[in-house]
């Protein structure tokens, strides 16, 4: 096993991981841990893809080549609904607070 191919095995692995970490906090799943853990899991996802390249195990796997390209678009829309439901509830926290 190639040494960047293991780290992108073990990146994706640890996404993964994160993902499920943010999804399963005491606090609750609010949507702005749901919307980053599906980051996490498309970066996860693309890095295993890359993996699967880096050592030849495409072709026991065709079907996967590209498999997580079309969701790498969904990477923008998501950051920006990541940055409105921060925004939006640090404004509600605010808005409770009376803090101008």
């Amino acid at each position: 096993m190639k040494v960047h191919a293991f780290l992108m095995l073990l990146g994706a692995l640890h996404g993964i991981f994160l993902a499920f970490v943010l999804l399963s906090r005491r606090g609750g799943t609010n949507a702005t841990n749901v919307l980053l853990s599906l980051i996490l899991l498309i970066f996860s996802g693309y890095l295993f893809e890359h993996y699967l390249i880096l050592e030849d195990m495409i072709a026991k796997f065709p079907h996967l080549m590209a498999a997580f390209v079309p969701f790498l678009f969904l990477l923008g829309p998501l950051y920006f609904l990541v940055l409105l439901t921060f925004s939006c509830s640090r404004m509600l926290i605010k808005d409770k607070m009376d803090i101008s």
